[in-house]
């Protein structure tokens, strides 16, 4: 999901106002998807909230989950969601 919603970003950089309407499209369905996955995440983060101990194998975890949540709330800005 990152490295796609990355393109994106990246491909709004470059050419702002000359995406094609179908990468606009693409995009906003990208991260709608997106977006429920991390509702998912969210709830699953909460129901087992206390029940692991962090350790490092939960710092990649963290990494990407902040990384991903960054390019969503990038891509919903843009695209007003």
């Amino acid at each position: 999901m990152i490295p796609k919603l990355d393109h994106y970003v990246r491909l709004y950089r470059m050419q702002r106002n000359r995406i094609s309407k179908t990468d606009i499209s693409a995009w906003t369905t990208l991260t709608k998807l997106a977006n429920l996955l991390n509702k998912k995440q969210v709830d699953l983060s909460d129901k087992l909230f206390g029940w692991t101990d962090r350790n490092d194998s939960d710092k990649n975890y963290y990494k990407y989950s902040d990384e991903f949540i960054n390019y969503l709330s990038a891509s919903k800005g843009v695209l007003g969601l």
